[in-house]
């Protein structure tokens, strides 16, 4: 490999490892680094052999899983009110996972590569929680300089909220990827973890720290079961989370009221009392308010729903509640499997649910090669979803790419042939 090729690989390699880990200094910034990532790769000498790679993982049964998703996706657009806004979001679906395989086919062709990567993501992720602490707890205009605003005093914590989303996913990324560098990177890692966790606390992030307890339930759960012999189990015990997580979401959702009809002269419409029974009673009025109109909305479209991103523009959306002064959907339906359904229909969402089960089955067979590896994969999946039950819309490309470029880092890596910690 001739030096210019060499060194082209190492800054696309560099750059992807930073991108993550640079949501701290804003989305725009994690952006234009991947991107410039992504270009390096496409200019490489490699990427054909790259991009076969990826392609052939459409030839596997997740891949298989993926083109029924997008099929039963293009319905749902195909069906919407405003049809070039949703199909804009598949498509660029489509792309961002384009994106993230092509990347990680790249980085498995050379362990040097990967592990330049990788070292980026723990090297990088120390520098910026060092930055956002000390902007939190000692000096702001630290990070203020850091996120753009230049020096002076900025809310150093509430412009932080949405990371801390994203770090409950990177903790077991760090945690693996220091333990597979080995030396002085594995000490670096495990210095991740109180950080990551002091952080989530410092900004009040109750979505991230939700997804890091569940994802640490998840990670330690699979060390604990990842002996051969176990692989039954570990499937059993796996789906049954599954199944209760969703029980638990339609039983919620169940018990919410009806939506109120808006005041016949075109008032903003009260909410009656929030129901304090579990699980419903776990989730504040507005959120009940919130679940209850997005549930109520997908009603009316079950099958196909509403179209992609449309939740915000269904009528009586922007309806605003008496008691909070903010409308029934603020943007989104604040979680995940109800906005999948409020716009996709049964059909998508059941077809997500196929596709996540094999990611699953995925993950516990890379775990019999490597225990640490499927823990760490298992546990970043758990952390992202179950996040994304409380937080973000589930086609924010950011958030997307939290998970698409971790678990492409993870399933580059070459086996360990090591089974056990």
């Amino acid at each position: 490999m001739n030096p210019a090729v060499r060194w082209l690989a190492i800054a696309a390699a560099a750059l992807a490892g930073s991108a993550l880990p640079l949501l701290a200094s804003g989305r725009a910034v994690s952006g234009i680094v991947l991107a410039a990532s992504l270009i390096l790769v496409l200019i490489h000498p490699q990427r054909v052999e790259a991009l076969c790679i990826a392609a052939r993982g459409l030839r596997t049964p997740l891949g298989a899983a993926l083109i029924v998703l997008f099929a039963c996706w293009l319905v749902s657009t195909l069906l919407s009110a405003d049809i070039g806004r949703s199909i804009g979001v598949w498509g660029r679906m489509i792309g961002l996972l384009a994106g993230g395989a092509l990347l990680g086919a790249f980085l498995g062709q050379n362990e040097r590569t990967h592990r330049l990567t990788l070292q980026c993501l723990i090297s990088v992720g120390l520098v910026c929680l060092a930055i956002v602490l000390i902007g939190i707890y000692i000096h702001s205009p630290v990070y203020g300089l850091m996120s753009g605003h230049g020096w002076e005093e900025v809310r150093a914590a509430k412009l932080l909220k949405g990371y801390g989303s994203a770090v409950a996913c990177l903790v077991p990324l760090w945690l693996w990827a220091g333990w597979r560098l080995g030396g002085a990177w594995r000490w670096a890692g495990l210095v991740l973890l109180p950080a990551g966790v002091l952080l989530i606390l410092a900004v009040d992030s109750r979505a991230g720290m939700v997804g890091l307890a569940v994802g640490a339930v998840v990670g330690l759960g699979m060390l604990a079961l990842g002996r051969p012999g176990l692989g039954r189990l570990r499937a059993g015990l796996v789906s049954i989370l599954g199944v209760a997580v969703v029980g638990i979401v339609c039983l919620a959702l169940a018990q919410l009221p009806a939506i109120p009809e808006q005041d016949a002269t075109g008032g903003a419409p009260a909410i009656g009392a929030a129901n304090l029974a579990p699980p419903a009673g776990l989730l504040d009025l507005h959120r009940q308010a919130i679940w209850s109109y997005a549930r109520d909305r997908a009603l009316e479209a079950p099958w196909f729903g509403h179209g992609i991103d449309m939740a915000s523009r269904l009528p009586g959306a922007s309806a605003v509640i008496l008691q909070f002064n903010q409308e029934f959907i603020p943007s989104h339906p604040h979680n995940w499997l109800l906005e999948m359904f409020l716009e996709t229909g049964a059909l998508g969402t059941l077809a997500l649910l196929a596709a996540l089960v094999l990611l699953g089955s995925r993950l516990l067979t890379l775990a019999v090669a490597d225990r640490a590896a499927g823990a760490a994969g298992l546990a970043l999946t758990a952390a992202f979803w179950s996040s994304s039950f409380f937080n973000f819309s589930i086609w924010s490309a950011w958030w997307q790419l939290v998970l698409l470029l971790l678990l492409a880092f993870m399933l580059a890596a070459r086996p360990t042939g090591k089974a056990g910690l």
